[in-house]
């Protein structure tokens, strides 16, 4: 059905001029004066062109701005974001056209900052935010060891942190990898637990319960979350482990308050730089199209270029896919220049994969050697990707408690 668009057009009467005794003309009737009513969210002062929030926005909102636009156009079955059909085709003109942003209603507004706020989430809805927690709650169960869970409350929002192992045992702090969940990556070292206290936070602005909150992945918000969760442990120091993302959590702890790790670990880790474009392709284009196409041979291709295992478990492909679908995936990683790094002292581990397609060995190696004097340990793991296979994580787990000891 095609939409109807009503212009007022000018009248064509003549124009009558008015009569010479003006006191003649009818005096119109008082009227009461409306009551005034406040705004409580007023609209946002429109400048000429674009509203002012677009006119700086990034290329890359602006993309992600115009699929969720699309997606609302395809009806409600469809729908994630907060907007009809029509407000979608205003958002759309305001991406890119400056007519409609000067015609863009109080409420079209609203919906415009309401989107882009949600856009800046965590989550993409609210049953996004359910399918996360469903596979969180299976990969805990699935684990081999008993976890017990408690929330600390940081300066940058409340931490949900898993525990495991007996409560004497000397600290390690594990943190998992982004756009993933918690369990997923404590399984990985859940052999440690039988020596060690296994503190394993979920991190803020990532899959979990932890606050929604996103930091600046480059600035002191991940060392001061990571010292006020230690305060909150009453853990003075202690041994980390970082995986991918984590990697990159441990290199911030290390540039705002190095005296607080005792030694090092860093598995696949961010923060060193990324692999060759053609590399990361072949897992961000497959999951991209999967994330609005839903097929699962979409899946299955991003899966086997980034998964050493051919078959990863139910666990494994239950998250990455809800995490591809529902969670506005994080594409910056926390990272610290050699200069940050100077007074980072204590021993550190690195173990990267052999045909990792986001932290290749030739990227991450020469720059950690560089920025980590006190790097003591370098392995490279033949023929694993990011995720690594079950034997490869226990050829990790087992070589750690080594490395602790020395």
């Amino acid at each position: 059905m095609r939409a109807v668009r009503w212009v007022r057009r000018p009248s064509r009467r003549p124009v009558r001029s008015p009569p010479a005794d003006a006191s003649a003309l009818p005096t119109p009737p008082p009227t009461a004066p409306l009551p005034y009513r406040p705004l409580t969210d007023p609209p946002v002062p429109l400048t000429r062109g674009r509203p002012p929030s677009t006119s700086v926005a990034p290329l890359l909102l602006r993309v992600r701005l115009v699929s969720a636009c699309l997606v609302s156009v395809k009806g409600p079955r469809r729908r994630s974001f907060p907007c009809s059909r029509g407000e979608s085709s205003v958002l759309f003109g305001c991406i890119f056209s400056r007519r409609k942003a000067r015609i863009m209603s109080p409420v079209g507004t609203f919906r415009y900052k309401l989107l882009v706020e949600c856009l800046m989430t965590l989550y993409r809805s609210s049953g996004g935010r359910r399918a996360l927690e469903k596979v969180y709650t299976a990969a805990v169960e699935a684990l081999d060891i008993e976890v017990d869970e408690r929330y600390v409350e940081t300066r940058h929002g409340q931490t949900h942190v898993l525990s495991a192992g007996p409560e004497n045992g000397a600290p390690v702090v594990v943190f998992h990898g982004g756009n993933a969940t918690n369990p997923l990556t404590l399984a990985w070292y859940s052999e440690l637990a039988d020596s060690y206290r296994l503190i394993a936070p979920d991190t803020i602005g990532q899959p979990g319960y932890s606050a929604e909150t996103r930091v600046d992945p480059t600035g002191d918000a991940y060392g001061e979350w990571v010292v006020d969760l230690l305060d909150a442990l009453d853990v003075q120091t202690a041994r980390m482990i970082g995986t991918s993302y984590g990697g990159g959590i441990i290199l911030r702890v290390a540039s705002v308050a190095p005296e607080r790790i005792d030694s090092a670990v860093l598995v696949v880790p961010a923060g060193f730089g990324t692999g060759p474009l053609v590399n990361m392709l072949k897992v961000g284009l497959p999951a991209i199209l999967y994330r609005f196409l839903g097929a699962e041979w979409l899946l299955e291709r991003s899966l086997t270029a980034m998964i050493t295992r051919s078959d990863p478990g139910p666990v494994v492909r239950d998250t990455v896919s809800a995490s591809l679908r529902y969670v506005n995936l994080e594409r910056e990683f926390p990272s610290a220049t050699a200069g940050e790094l100077g007074g980072f002292t204590a021993p550190v581990a690195l173990f990267v994969a052999e045909n990792d397609p986001f932290f290749p060995p030739e990227a991450v190696v020469p720059r950690a050697r560089s920025r980590l004097p006190n790097l003591v340990k370098t392995e490279i793991l033949d023929g694993e990707k990011h995720i690594l296979s079950p034997e490869a994580q226990e050829r990790v787990t087992t070589s750690i408690p080594s490395f602790f000891n020395e």
